[in-house]
């Protein structure tokens, strides 16, 4: 997991990015700052990338519901508690691929948001 911390360092910034490993294991990254497509309120804000073990993808969350740059919520937003803490899903359809960097899985899942719904 340290190879994927640094890669989300490198990209996010040294000081928005934290790890932490639960006790099942699971392993998640929140960056307390990650920018949405232009047009999206908020512009900024924090994302959370879990890794729930095994060989399940990570799954990444947004800490706020977003308005897209029409103005519309998007579809199939979901809220869930991740360690005590309130976070929302959201579908993307963009894949994992262990091959390429973390954060460009992470940047691909947030550009779901600049698509009009």
């Amino acid at each position: 997991m340290g190879k994927l911390e640094s890669e989300l360092k490198g990209y996010f910034g040294e000081e928005n990015v934290a790890r932490k490993v639960l006790a099942d294991a699971t392993v998640s990254f929140k960056i307390t700052e990650a920018e949405l497509p232009q047009g999206c309120q908020p512009q900024r804000l924090a994302v959370l990338v879990t890794f729930p073990g095994g060989n399940d993808p990570p799954q990444v969350f947004i800490k706020e519901q977003v308005k897209l740059a029409n103005g519309n919520v998007p579809r199939s937003l979901t809220n869930v508690t991740f360690d005590g803490e309130a976070w929302v899903g959201f579908s993307a359809n963009f894949a994992w691929d262990p091959s390429r960097p973390l954060w460009y899985f992470v940047a691909g899942k947030l550009r779901r948001f600049a698509q009009p719904d």
